[in-house]
């Protein structure tokens, strides 16, 4: 019995799909990263209150020969540090960063800046602030303990912006859910997509077991985004050589959790080296979350170097016990034009009630 014709909708879908294909093909040649790109950078200034002085809570590097560290210098840097001394009854020091220089806005891109960090004095008031006031390195792998004990769910706006090689991305929103068990990842572009629409991730949920290389097995789902969507769901490795060209962090190391142990696992590294730096800055508010602010130093060369970043201010949300916004910088000086990732997390629901549902790559 003849198979009936395609219809015409089903030949043009058909064709637009193809066409889809092509053109999805031709981007990935021109633009292996699938990023947009951009000099542009967005960064919040910390501004504390810091009533320790930061000597008595820092672990510093014992062996200044086994690495390229230098003291930071704010005479010698473009961004000036301004200390004043404003309460002489809690002897609190106020830190401000001021005559940061901002990128150039001449390409047409805006350069939308964010609000300063509002700053209380610190005290502490439980036994992890004052863990994190006298050793940051242990409140690290307390915190991460705790993330792990938690294994908790959520959704949340993830903001990042990234250097790759030479070039800053644009700032990318986020629309985010998280799954600990198992380990899955939903990511919905917002801002800035790239070619990239949506994104799933399930730890062992698609596999590609013929991987030249065990680090290309797993895989994701991806939607491309606007028209190229119409190709449909194509399934991706995590690692791929394309992957490490889009971005500083793979989306398996996406969440608190492992942002947590990352954190752990090279200030450890350092510290077992006698190269680590790590001082508990003081507490305030970011974004409207109450945070303990802690500044670490790596000995960071280049991005073929073991070590991710040379500087990152890490903001500890205060009741939470993560790391809702980390700042890294290749450099000394915390400015734009030595960024290597900005990662941060708002609007954070811990109640969020996650299924199966919400990771299925035939709903996006």
């Amino acid at each position: 019995m003849p198979k009936d014709k395609p219809t015409i909708a089903t030949r043009l879908r058909r064709s637009l799909q193809v066409l889809a294909v092509l053109m999805l093909a031709v981007a990935l040649f021109a633009d292996p990263g699938c990023q947009p790109k951009n000099e542009t950078v967005v960064l919040d200034e910390p501004a504390v209150i810091i009533k320790e002085p930061a000597t008595s809570t820092s672990n510093k590097p014992t062996n200044g020969s086994s690495s390229n560290m230098t003291l930071m210098n704010a005479d010698d840097t473009a961004a000036k540090i301004a200390v004043t001394t404003s309460d002489p009854e809690t002897t609190a020091r106020q830190v401000t960063v001021v005559d940061t220089p901002q990128p150039s806005t001449d390409s047409g891109t805006e350069n939308t800046a964010q609000p300063t960090v509002a700053a209380q004095p610190a005290t502490a008031t439980n036994t992890m602030a004052a863990l994190v006031q006298s050793d940051p390195l242990a409140a690290f792998k307390q915190l991460h303990a705790d993330a792990v004990a938690k294994s908790a769910d959520y959704t949340c706006t993830f903001t990042k912006q990234e250097r790759i090689g030479d070039t800053i991305n644009k700032q990318q929103v986020i629309e985010a859910k998280f799954r600990a068990e198992p380990y899955s990842v939903y990511f919905h572009f917002v801002e800035n997509p790239g070619l990239a629409g949506k994104v799933i991730y399930i730890k062992d949920k698609w596999v590609d077991e013929d991987a030249s290389e065990p680090e290309l097995r797993q895989l994701c789902a991806v939607r491309p985004a606007g028209l190229l969507g119409i190709a449909g769901v194509l399934k991706q490795p995590i690692r791929s050589d394309r992957a490490k060209k889009a971005g500083r962090r793979f989306i398996d190391q996406f969440g608190f959790e492992r942002g947590l142990e990352l954190l752990v696992r090279f200030s450890q590294m350092a510290a077992d080296e006698g190269t680590l730096s790590l001082e508990y800055q003081g507490q305030g508010e970011f974004k409207g979350r109450p945070v303990w602010l802690i500044k670490r130093l790596l000995p960071y060369t280049d991005d073929n170097g073991v070590y991710p970043d040379r500087l990152a201010l890490i903001y500890i949300d205060q009741e939470w016990g993560v790391p809702i916004a980390i700042h890294t910088f290749r450099s000394d000086s915390p400015i734009p034009e030595e960024l290597l990732g900005k990662y941060e997390y708002t609007d954070v629901n811990f109640d969020a009630k996650l299924s199966d549902a919400d990771f299925d790559p035939d709903s996006i």
